[in-house]
């Protein structure tokens, strides 16, 4: 079996390295990349650190390396990417199953 989704990093290397995922490890995974050029992507794992199943968002502008809860927080986006995070939250059921934010 082979790829589905190849995405190239658009980000510069002081934005650090992008986030490789195994889809095996991923309940859910989508990406968005806005008009201009800035990508994104929100995960919820199979199993986390503390507490299971987190969603947690990556984007290249603000640094790979640092991922951020969007239950809590919205570091500097636009609009459209917060439209974005609300419709994977929503698609996902995370705020209303219960589970941990």
């Amino acid at each position: 079996m082979g790829n589905i989704l190849t995405i190239k990093n658009k980000h510069v290397k002081s934005c650090g390295i992008a986030p490789q995922f195994n889809s095996e490890a991923l309940l859910w995974k989508s990406y968005f990349e806005n008009e201009l050029g800035e990508q994104f992507f929100f995960i919820i794992r199979k199993q986390g650190p503390a507490p299971p199943r987190q969603a947690l968002v990556y984007a290249g502008d603000i640094g790979w390396t640092e991922p951020f809860d969007p239950t809590k927080e919205f570091p500097m986006l636009h609009s459209n990417e917060r439209l974005w995070i609300t419709a994977c939250l929503a698609a996902t059921k995370y705020l209303r199953e219960g589970w941990e934010a």
